[in-house]
């Protein structure tokens, strides 16, 4: 890349313009309030919480389970 265009260029990219790639980037929508996200569980940061919150319930319900089997 040409750094005459921008003098914070690595090979990797420029670290000022990264944030214009992330809103070229395809979201969806958040599963709670439609808000743009890129996130794998499909909810913004904001309602992430309740997805991360199930997955601790399951986990902690499966080692009940396995504890007294």
């Amino acid at each position: 890349m040409d750094r005459a265009i921008c003098p914070h260029i690595k090979r990797d990219g420029c670290y000022r313009h990264w944030s214009l790639h992330e809103k070229n980037i395809e979201k969806i929508p958040c599963g709670v309030c439609k808000k743009p996200t890129i996130s794998i569980t499909g909810y913004c940061p904001k309602h992430s919480s309740r997805f991360h919150s199930l997955n601790y319930r399951m986990r902690q319900k499966g080692v009940i389970t396995q504890d007294s089997e």
